[in-house]
């Protein structure tokens, strides 16, 4: 999907995005640092812990999750916090974290569609 189009944004597509930054992104982390836009999809660049805090924040405004999220999510910053801010090169226990509370996010979603 190129960035002008502008499809409605249901709990479905959501679900997909959120499946998309964990299983479609790599794990593998790189020897040199990734930068910019046009890199491979690896979850050890800065701009894949944005996209999560970015989707569960959508998620959660838009009412696509719930408070029951919020303790996954708050562990989530708690253990990350603002080090992926600073020049440190990510740790495959960062990338296990961000799986994490994707996959909990992914649950509760799944388990609100099934409820609806």
């Amino acid at each position: 999907m190129n960035r002008k189009e502008n499809p409605i944004m249901n709990r479905e597509k959501y679900l997909e995005k959120l499946r998309d930054l964990r299983d479609n992104w790599s794990d593998t982390i790189p020897n040199k640092i990734v930068h910019g836009p046009n890199g491979p999809q690896v979850k050890a660049r800065k701009a894949w812990f944005q996209a999560i805090y970015a989707w569960i924040e959508i998620g959660l405004k838009k009412g696509f999750i719930d408070n029951e999220i919020i303790n996954a999510y708050e562990d989530f910053h708690n253990y990350i916090g603002d080090s992926w801010l600073c020049e440190r090169l990510t740790e495959k226990q960062d990338i296990k974290q961000g799986n994490k509370v994707l996959s909990a996010v992914i649950s509760r979603v799944e388990q609100i569609l099934t409820q609806a």
